[in-house]
């Protein structure tokens, strides 16, 4: 009896606990979310996206070819 009592106590805790983890859990996931929306809206703005994204200034540039100067022994 005691044992099933026992039990049934464990099971009350766990499902307070995992409740209060899964109210956490699902404050954080909102949390990213509207961070990732936020960032978002923000980089279409373009003085911030500049500041923001380091790949911004490359956008729409071709790099220049790298050219490594080779010597070419002469003839024997």
């Amino acid at each position: 009896m005691n044992s099933n009592r026992d039990e049934e106590e464990y099971t009350a805790l766990f499902i307070q606990f995992s409740s209060g983890v899964e109210r956490w859990l699902r404050k954080g996931l909102i949390l990213l979310i509207i961070c990732l929306f936020m960032s978002q809206l923000l980089l279409q703005i373009p003085s911030v996206r500049s500041v923001i994204s380091s790949a911004e200034r490359w956008e729409g540039k071709i790099p220049k070819p790298i050219t490594v100067p080779v010597k070419i022994p002469e003839g024997n």
